[in-house]
């Protein structure tokens, strides 16, 4: 944004563009990487945007996304270890984005210890957040 507001003032950019952070465009290129299975490189990009990112909704997809890389790349104890936190957010729920984030590395805990803690708090949310 910060580029591209030196060739066009932000106020005549669609207003919705205005929210676009250098940390999400980061986390877009981060989760493009993983597509490419190139986790190292992904994980590190989203260690490198996740502190600054400034919408508290914005860091929490990608404290989210960044679990479920961990766990596409074989570290599902690391993943959940990061994803317990984003779960511990959304007790006030207003939109389930975050949490289906997430399904992946609910549906890779089933049949593992490591996701007790995570596999209760994920279901309680998702529970309430489809009865509401």
């Amino acid at each position: 944004m910060d580029q591209a507001s030196d060739l066009e003032p932000l106020d005549e950019c669609p207003r919705w563009l205005w929210a676009v952070t250098p940390a999400e465009i980061a986390a877009h290129e981060a989760r493009g990487r993983a597509e490419f299975e190139d986790y190292d490189r992904a994980i590190a990009l989203f260690d490198s945007v996740a502190d600054i990112e400034r919408f508290p909704r914005n860091a929490n997809n990608i404290a989210a996304w960044r679990a479920v890389i961990r766990a596409r790349a074989g570290d599902l104890r690391g993943a959940v270890a990061e994803a317990v936190p984003v779960l511990d957010t959304l007790n006030g729920l207003t939109s389930i984005r975050t949490l289906r984030n997430l399904e992946p590395i609910r549906a890779s805990v089933d049949e593992n210890p490591a996701g007790g803690e995570f596999s209760d708090m994920f279901d309680a949310l998702l529970t309430k957040a489809t009865t509401a």
